[in-house]
């Protein structure tokens, strides 16, 4: 199926439901950034970027529906369009770190400010600076992209992708695009992770393995405090549950220490996986 709407053809292919960020940065690469793009694609060769027939099969029909519901609906109500906060700030040539990272704070305070939260937009803007700070690179758009780490899993990012690089460097995107991907763990058929996940890793840069290092982390202290506070219960709104969420965290923790070995981000996401099995295990006996 092909459509020349070019209302879908603003459309990121990110807004339909059920698809990774892994599969819309690997389509993306390639040039599927639209719901247009998709539908004017070859079925196999899209088969061949998601690793399966089973997950391009049910990403064209989801476009097909969303195609038909598009029809007779303005673009101007159905399209995802960046936030119109005003003109954006642009990075001088010669931006200092200091100067970068304060767009990027100005950027993710942006991004966490949601109405009537106030104070946990602060505790979220918090989270970000930590990992930033946690990096040990002084490098303006390794900072940024820690600071703006699941920048490419928005809606917006295509759109927005070239403003940014604009701001933060020309690697910022990469980065994110690299962060947005390790972050989401593929299966094979057989149920164990794919090669293509792990070759993924050793192939991304320093910079994203070590935010994805640091984003992981930060999730197994939130699992720590809610085992602490909730017990077993925890992991009943966990997709998978208690041992899907052990096996992702000791997998990204072993791919971690296979290419960045030594590093104290990585030293400590081991010791917290470790932590969170002994955890899991009190809060079972108790």
């Amino acid at each position: 199926m092909r459509t020349e709407d070019p209302g879908l053809a603003s459309i990121p292919i990110a807004t339909l439901s059920g698809i990774s960020p892994s599969d819309v940065v690997a389509l993306n690469r390639v040039g599927i950034i639209s719901v247009s793009d998709l539908l004017g694609s070859d079925f196999d060769r899209v088969a061949y970027l998601l690793d399966s027939y089973d997950n391009a099969e049910i990403l064209f029909r989801e476009a097909m529906s969303f195609a038909k519901q598009f029809k007779g609906t303005s673009p101007r109500t159905a399209s995802v369009k960046p936030a119109e906060d005003g003109p954006h700030e642009a990075a001088p040539a010669s931006a200092s770190a200091g100067e970068v990272v304060s767009l990027a704070l100005s950027e993710a305070a942006r991004l966490e400010n949601v109405e009537g939260d106030a104070v946990g937009a602060l505790a979220r803007l918090a989270r970000r600076t930590e990992l930033a700070a946690s990096l040990g690179d002084r490098t303006p758009e390794v900072l940024a992209a820690a600071l703006l780490h699941d920048a490419a899993e928005r809606p917006d990012w295509p759109a927005r992708r070239g403003e940014l690089a604009s701001k933060f460097g020309a690697g910022f995107g990469a980065i994110v695009e690299q962060c947005a991907s390790l972050r989401v763990v593929p299966l094979s058929p057989a149920g164990g992770p794919g090669k293509s996940y792990l070759a993924l890793m050793e192939g991304a840069s320093a910079p994203a393995r070590l935010v994805c290092a640091g984003v992981t982390i930060r999730s197994i202290r939130d699992a720590l405090e809610g085992v602490a506070r909730s017990g077993p219960s925890h992991w009943k709104s966990h997709p998978g549950g208690l041992e899907c969420a052990l096996w992702y965290y000791r997998l990204v923790s072993s791919a971690l220490r296979a290419t960045e070995s030594g590093h104290p981000l990585v030293d400590s996401l081991s010791a917290l996986v470790v932590e969170l099995e002994q955890a899991c295990g009190r809060a079972a006996a108790a």
